[in-house]
């Protein structure tokens, strides 16, 4: 801002005082007292500038830091719900298939009892059929039970009852039972000579063990007498 003073009394105009804002234009002297003060006060300005902008860094690196660590723990909450919504539909996944699977057993083996409280009178029948054989006794009665008995077993195959083959064959201890075991020179050891009732199994369980008589070899002997 300039203001221009002139004298009443002159005819011409007289020359310009000029004001102005900046500090310079009071004193030619750039030492003088007023100039100086001026120029600690910039100074002073400049000197705490630097270190506010350290404070306002310092406080955007905190917030920065703060949000980040938010963002990490929200990151995380939502796996941890992800994953538990993913074992929630395996979980339910994996009962609806327990539950199928087990009505395809009940289905599958409904039968089972019936078969299993069949076999053992089934059992006692070919006894008494083997029994009469060796005895000559009952003819056409013997001959009426067999007949009898192979349509029961046909029947009941339908049903997928199936006899175990175990005769001449090494043991099984998931097929049979051992009930004695007899010294035989012309068999290997462990095979099943004799089978005291027949094993069955039904679809693919096994549902009644053979009782069977085991060969023991005297040439091959056992282990521990080879020792």
């Amino acid at each position: 801002m300039k203001i221009s003073i002139e004298n009443e009394n002159s005819p011409e105009p007289a020359e310009d005082a000029v004001l102005d804002d900046g500090a310079e234009n009071f004193d030619v002297n750039e030492d003088s007292e007023f100039n100086l003060t001026m120029k600690k006060k910039v100074n002073l300005k400049k000197k705490d500038l630097p270190r506010k902008k350290k404070t306002d860094v310092s406080e955007l690196k905190e917030r920065v830091a703060n949000l980040t660590e938010e963002l990490n723990k929200r990151e995380a909450e939502l796996v941890e719900a992800e994953n538990r919504a993913l074992r929630a539909v395996a979980d339910s996944e994996n009962y609806k298939k327990r539950m199928s699977r087990e009505g395809e057993d009940a289905k599958k083996y409904a039968v089972q009892q019936v078969m299993e409280a069949i076999l053992p009178a089934l059992d006692n029948l070919d006894k008494a059929v083997a029994v009469a054989e060796k005895t000559e006794v009952g003819g056409q009665l013997v001959q009426g039970v067999e007949m009898v008995v192979q349509q029961l077993k046909e029947a009941l195959s339908r049903y997928g009852l199936k006899r175990l083959d175990v005769l001449g064959k090494p043991f099984d201890p998931e097929t049979s039972e051992a009930l004695q075991a007899v010294e035989k020179d012309d068999v290997d050891d462990g095979v099943v000579v004799e089978e005291f009732s027949p094993g069955y199994s039904f679809k693919d369980r096994i549902i009644q063990h053979a009782k069977v008589v085991v060969a023991k070899n005297p040439a091959h002997g056992s282990p521990a007498e080879e020792e």
